[in-house]
């Protein structure tokens, strides 16, 4: 559910295309796992540290990602191995889409969302939206601070 208060991360064409591309093709089920994706996502405790080198492994074996070459790729999921609508078990249960994009252009969106969790703020339990748009990535937070330095 969603208020006048929640937070929107948005995805933009002009600095970030492979995510912004990504996240819509899952959103309308043209994703890797071929059905719709929510743009309602609400974001999951954290990942224990002894656990958290080993959470994203599942891609590696059973994803496009895992058997294409990486070099300057990294491995995209949406939604995020950091909301409940993510992780493993939803990979598996056909929920999540996942795709190759720049190594550089993924660091970007960890940084995009490490701040629009810090700095909106975005708790456990807390449910926040995702836009893709053209334009300028960045996120609102629950004031409707528009943010874009991150």
């Amino acid at each position: 559910m969603i208020d006048d208060m929640t937070p929107i991360q948005v995805y933009g064409s002009n600095n970030l295309p492979e995510h912004q591309d990504h996240i819509f093709d899952s959103m309308i089920g043209m994703g890797s796992n071929g059905r719709p994706t929510a743009s309602v996502l609400t974001k999951r405790a954290p990942i224990p540290k002894a656990q958290k080198s080993k959470a994203r492994n599942f891609l590696r074996n059973k994803s496009a990602c895992g058997r294409a070459p990486r070099g300057n790729q990294a491995c995209d999921e949406y939604p995020y191995i950091t909301t409940l609508q993510g992780g493993k078990a939803n990979f598996d249960l056909g929920n999540v889409s996942v795709r190759l994009v720049s190594r550089a252009e993924s660091d970007m969106q960890g940084r995009l969302i490490k701040a629009s969790y810090k700095y909106s703020p975005i708790n456990t339990g807390d449910n926040f939206m995702v836009i893709p748009l053209g334009g300028r990535s960045g996120y609102f937070d629950k004031s409707w601070k528009w943010n874009d330095n991150f």
